[in-house]
């Protein structure tokens, strides 16, 4: 919420003001603030440089108008723009794959009968390398940064300068002792409407005073996300082994060496000769060869609003207020100061 600062408003209420003046012939000059006084005969012909029998010739045709100096309130709406930043986090999921090597050391053991009875036995040794995949999850934390824009509204308070005119309603005043001798005018009130302010200058105003901003949906760019926390591989399945790499061959000529167990060799016994294969130790790889990462959902947190830059400040409608006189009231007649 922001301080409020308010210009300070002049208030004064006039009832009834008499007119002071520089001599005697004023002291017979009254009014109040509803227009009603009276006017003595030698003010107005002081004021209009009258002898007798021209203020009584021009009598009924003198017009009186007034004149106070007076303070009107204002008001104007005014409206702040501002941008407000903001920070959000989140949460994303993650899948990994990879794949796992081993190798396997495989026995091949041939064995056969000979025609003497006598049993023969060959043995020999190979690998084979396989591979098994895996996945893990994990979750990578990020941010985003944002802005948003909002408005404020509110208002200011000022007052301008100006003055209440009138025309003020007379009628001739005369002596009961003398007939037809005029002893001044009495004041009957302010002309319908009147008096009316007539503002000079423009108007002064204090700070304004503003409420919350309003503010719409932020607009944020990309995540930065920091790096995959995973948790340990998940194995799918054995080992898938290829095919062995003996590292010697066998005799299969049958001619070539009549010992060894070779269906067709003419010292074996025919269909003696048998193979087994034996599956021995495997070594697995250390390592973990990364196939893939898989990003999946983002789950955003919670928004941090920043700090509020606040923009320009736009002025709008003004609804002026009370006026309230703050000096005495001045009478003319045909426009002259009394």
């Amino acid at each position: 919420m922001r301080r409020i600062s308010k210009v300070a408003l002049i208030a004064a209420t006039t009832t009834a003001l008499a007119l002071g003046g520089a001599g005697a012939a004023q002291a017979a000059v009254t009014i109040d603030s509803a227009g009603s006084g009276f006017v003595g005969k030698g003010d107005v012909q002081t004021a209009l440089g009258l002898n007798n029998a021209q203020m009584q010739a021009q009598a009924k045709s003198l017009k009186f108008t007034t004149s106070q100096d007076a303070i009107q309130a204002m008001r104007q709406g005014v409206t702040q723009s501002g941008t407000q930043s903001g920070t959000q986090s989140a949460v994303q999921y993650g899948v990994e794959l990879g794949k796992q090597g081993a190798e396997q050391v495989m026995i091949q053991t041939l064995s056969c009968t000979k025609t003497t009875g006598n049993s023969v036995q060959q043995v020999r040794t190979g690998t084979r390398a396989g591979d098994r995949t895996a996945e893990r999850v994990g979750t990578a934390m990020g941010t985003r940064e944002g802005v948003r824009t909002g408005t404020a509204t509110g208002t200011r308070e000022g007052t301008r300068a100006g003055d209440l005119t009138g025309k003020v309603a007379a009628t001739v005043a005369y002596d009961a002792r003398q007939r037809n001798q005029i002893t001044g005018f009495t004041l009957t009130g302010f002309a319908a409407g009147d008096p009316k302010f007539v503002a000079e200058g423009e108007p002064a105003y204090g700070a304004p005073s503003l409420g919350d901003y309003s503010f719409g949906e932020y607009s944020f760019g990309a995540y930065d996300f920091e790096a995959y926390d995973f948790q340990p591989y998940v194995w799918i399945g054995d080992f898938n082994f290829g095919a062995t790499t003996w590292a010697e061959e066998f005799e299969s000529d049958p001619n070539a060496n009549p010992d060894v167990c070779v269906e067709g060799n003419k010292n074996i016994v025919p269909g003696s000769v048998k193979s087994v294969i034996t599956e021995a130790d495997v070594t697995v790889s250390e390592d973990v060869t990364i196939l893939a990462t898989l990003d999946g959902n983002i789950v955003a947190g919670d928004i941090v609003p920043g700090d509020i830059i606040d923009g320009d400040l736009a002025y709008g409608d003004v609804t002026p207020g009370a006026v309230t006189a703050s000096g005495a009231i001045t009478v003319f007649v045909n426009g002259a100061a009394l």
